[in-house]
């Protein structure tokens, strides 16, 4: 899916939540939502717009439609807040450094990195209440704790197959792969730390973890949307 794809539906998405009077249409609390955490190289983009595709076939309810949220959850972040484009190169997934945060709030050009962090956890939790979307990182497990409609999801795999796939989507040779690989996979662990106080590897934080080394794409997206689907039924609806 083009990158401009992926902004059509998000716009779609934020038209069928809005009211007439530019709030949020009440819904039923059993649309389900997912969060997608994943190690660097474990095919998690990749997964993840496969998964709104097959979402969008499976389930019944239509409306809103299936919405991915990742790179863009950020332009929905600064257009909920009324904040300007020019903050987007501030809010990425590293750790916060607080004497920079602090030098750019006394002089006044942008608010500080933990209000930031703040405004993109509202609107993590907006989301996911309204339901029907996948958020990619962003410790969106977190936020969203607790939320019986949410699935949090963690993918993961092997060195030697994260960096297989890396060299092959990036076309990078094994060492340029290795370099990312562990340079990325640390910026998303003291992301993590820094934010939430947690380690992004605890499995209690995940309702599933699944290692895709020895998985299909197809299959690892059935079984997420299974999950999801099922997880969102009224509970007298599951048998037991």
């Amino acid at each position: 899916m083009s990158e401009t794809r992926l902004f059509e539906k998000c716009r779609a998405y934020v038209t069928s939540s809005a009211d007439t009077r530019g709030g949020l249409r009440p819904t039923p609390a059993s649309l389900p939502a997912i969060t997608l955490s994943r190690q660097v190289g474990a095919r998690g983009t990749t997964i993840a717009k496969l998964l709104v595709q097959h979402l969008e076939q499976e389930d019944a309810v239509t409306d809103p439609p299936w919405t991915l949220f990742d790179k863009n959850l950020i332009h929905r972040v600064l257009d909920d807040h009324n904040l300007p484009r020019y903050l987007e190169k501030f809010m990425t997934e590293t750790k916060v450094n607080e004497l920079q945060s602090a030098i750019n709030e006394i002089v006044g050009l942008h608010p500080s990195m933990w209000e930031l962090h703040e405004k993109v956890g509202d609107t993590i939790v907006r989301l996911l209440g309204r339901g029907h979307v996948i958020l990619v990182g962003r410790g969106a497990c977190v936020v969203g704790a607790g939320m019986r409609n949410v699935l949090n999801v963690r993918l993961v795999g092997s060195v030697k197959y994260r960096l297989l796939h890396m060299e092959r989507l990036f076309d990078l040779c094994e060492k340029e792969a290795a370099d990312r690989l562990l340079k990325d996979d640390r910026r998303r662990r003291e992301f993590f730390r820094s934010h939430f106080g947690r380690d992004i590897e605890d499995p209690e934080l995940y309702h599933l973890i699944i290692n895709t080394d020895m998985l299909s794409d197809d299959e690892i997206v059935r079984i997420i949307a299974s999950a999801a689907l099922r997880r969102a039924r009224p509970q007298a609806a599951i048998a037991v």
